[in-house]
């Protein structure tokens, strides 16, 4: 997992799952205390022969987890023992690891790679460098960037077309032909693949399940380096989302209290906000709960709480009293 010395750098969740391990022929049985994207912190019963170090196999139906994993730490509590686990690599399912806390970590934790995200025949990838994303790419028809100029009205049906016939003979890319033929000025060309990414990137957060994983590697310096704010794509991703059960599933709950977050890391963050965000914000004073605020707005409940839910999973705003331990693991770490 490369050098990433600080593990908690990857939001933890609380989660007691069941499960045995087999170690040197023998099973254990034991179960998950909590988890992150890199890596485990789990309880087994006995005295299992391992130490630091040591590279186990983990399978956890009831998280869908088929991984191996290295020992970093381990203690005694009584006859048992408590032991921290970190992934190979780095991995999971998006329905317990949400997509925004996954790109707000990686961002923070400086790291160079890919983020290959899956569903069923679909493959999408998010390319990092230090932290900073550079660009998405996709195999989907519809996220090509001919697509997504037609559908936006950049090119006519006529260049469309005229291009496809000439890059199915040339072999060379539909961007380098409407940039030779003067269909786009290059700047307009960046704009385009600049787009495309986010297209790609913010069309991932209408996804309610699929497989995540993280590949280490450098990339040459030939690329396009778009700096992709990931703070303004996971605020806009989510509001873009409009299935009511979607936040009813991911808010905290209704008499929760919200503030702004306190943290210089969690205020300086590049998102583009409305005139309805900025009106969602002008509610919170640190005492209103959810459902007061949801009351009071002018906006209509489920508009509100979509704002509300974007804004917490950028961790511009926090939870500020919290009745529940799912509520707290889900969005804390303001």
């Amino acid at each position: 997992m490369g050098d990433l010395k600080d593990q908690r750098l990857f939001r933890r969740y609380s989660h007691a799952a069941d499960f045995y391990v087999v170690i040197e022929g023998s099973s254990y049985k034991a179960s998950t205390i909590d988890f992150s994207l890199s890596g485990l912190c789990v309880f087994i019963e006995g005295t299992p022969p391992i130490t630091v170090d040591s590279v186990i196999d983990l399978r956890i139906e009831d998280m869908e987890v088929d991984i191996k994993g290295k020992v970093i730490w381990m203690k005694l509590s009584n006859a048992n023992i408590i032991m921290g686990i970190d992934k190979i690599s780095l991995s999971g399912i998006l329905k317990y690891y949400p997509l925004a806390d996954i790109l707000l970590d990686l961002q923070r934790s400086d790291i160079t790679g890919i983020l290959r995200v899956k569903k069923d025949l679909i493959h999408r990838q998010i390319y990092f460098d230090g932290g900073i994303m550079l660009f998405a790419t996709s195999n989907l028809e519809e996220d090509r960037i001919e697509e997504i100029l037609l559908k936006k009205g950049k090119i006519t049906t006529d260049q469309y077309y005229h291009v496809r016939g000439i890059i199915s003979k040339e072999r060379i890319r539909f961007g380098k032909s409407l940039v030779d033929l003067g269909y786009l000025n290059p700047q307009d060309f960046i704009l385009a693949v600049k787009n495309q990414a986010e297209e790609i990137i913010l069309g991932l957060f209408q996804w309610e399940d699929g497989e995540v994983r993280f590949e280490d590697r450098q990339f040459s310096d030939n690329i396009i380096r778009l700096k992709l704010s990931a703070s303004n794509l996971i605020f806009q991703g989510i509001k873009k989302v409009n299935k009511p059960e979607y936040f009813n599933n991911i808010a905290p709950p209704f008499d929760t209290v919200l503030y702004f977050s306190n943290e210089p890391i969690n205020l300086f963050q590049d998102i583009t906000l409305s005139e309805e965000d900025k009106y969602v914000l002008s509610l919170l004073d640190g005492h209103l709960t959810i459902h007061e605020i949801l009351s009071v707005s002018s906006l209509g409940s489920f508009i509100t709480l979509k704002v509300l839910c974007a804004l917490l999973f950028t961790r511009m705003i926090c939870i500020k009293e919290s009745d529940t331990i799912e509520s707290r693991n889900l969005l804390a770490g303001c």
